[in-house]
């Protein structure tokens, strides 16, 4: 079972990163609503190492909840939805979504050979700002523009229905 939950944390992480949002809501929703079972019937508390699968159940809520702001028209379970509210509500309504992806992601590494002549910081946090800088220019600031599109979408498609 840990091996099924790094699996699918480290696909879900793979799919945002690749903008396949509804494949990472897919992957990693099914795996959550099945640990959230788990939890409420006290399966998942009676295997070795459940704090550390709750560490990770709440890891990847975050994601989800990164993944349903970012794709919105995809369905996650009622169930999954009301824990996220519940727990990241202040973060989306803030859009402080920088700071949700910083939480459920994992560090990233640089794939080249740090320069060992000139001092630097650790490359580990060069590369793991990167991929923040990156999220942030290219995914979470255009959606200001795409939210304002879909309030407007919805204006008229409820005008047109009267």
């Amino acid at each position: 079972f840990p091996a099924r939950i790094s699996l699918t944390y480290h696909a879900g992480i793979a799919f945002l990163m690749l903008r396949r949002y509804k494949d990472a809501i897919a992957v990693v929703g099914e795996l959550c609503s099945f640990m959230q079972r788990g939890f409420k019937t006290g399966q998942l508390r009676k295997l070795p190492n459940s704090d550390q699968f709750f560490k990770n159940f709440e890891r990847m809520i975050a994601l989800l909840a990164l993944c349903t702001h970012l794709c919105p028209n995809h369905n996650v379970e009622e169930s999954i939805t009301k824990t996220i509210r519940e727990k990241h509500s202040a973060q989306l309504s803030k859009e402080a979504y920088t700071e949700l992806f910083v939480f459920c992601s994992p560090k990233f590494i640089s794939p080249f050979l740090p320069d060992f002549s000139k001092p630097s910081p650790a490359p580990i946090e060069n590369a793991h700002k990167h991929q923040i800088r990156l999220l942030d220019q290219y995914e979470l600031s255009p959606q200001a523009t795409f939210r304002e599109l879909r309030s407007f979408l919805k204006l008229y498609t409820s005008v047109a229905k009267l």
